[in-house]
């Protein structure tokens, strides 16, 4: 038996989701911010994030 309970999946809600290579003012906001905070300097979000998971 077969549900089709109309859901939509991710990509017909979201099409262009944010690539982590193409951040958005408020990502290049907050990497700048925690460089001048950590003074480290930070090549993308996703950089940015592993470091912070790493300090965890």
């Amino acid at each position: 038996m077969e549900y089709n309970f109309d859901m939509k999946t991710l990509s017909e809600i979201n099409p262009n989701p944010q690539d982590s290579e193409k951040p958005n003012d408020l990502t290049l906001e907050a990497i700048e911010e925690l460089e001048s905070v950590g003074g480290k300097k930070y090549s993308s979000f996703k950089s940015m994030i592993d470091d912070l998971e790493y300090d965890a």
